[in-house]
């Protein structure tokens, strides 16, 4: 995030990831919006360095 507002709750989050706006597009050639593209990103960065076999969960906002 470029920022955390003063009213977010950083308790609620297990992780905050970074990530540069066109991360998605230049590394996977994917065209989306900023809430699909951040958590995709971040999803990508957990799942690299996670153990074969395990299983995990994304939530992509907006996604059907």
């Amino acid at each position: 995030m470029a920022f955390l507002p003063i009213y977010m709750d950083e308790t609620n989050f297990d992780k905050i990831h970074s990530i540069s706006d066109r991360e998605l597009t230049i590394k996977e050639g994917l065209f989306v919006g900023n809430s699909f593209g951040a958590a995709f990103a971040a999803a990508m960065k957990e799942a690299a360095k996670a153990s074969s076999g395990g299983e995990y969960r994304c939530d992509i906002p907006g996604f059907q």
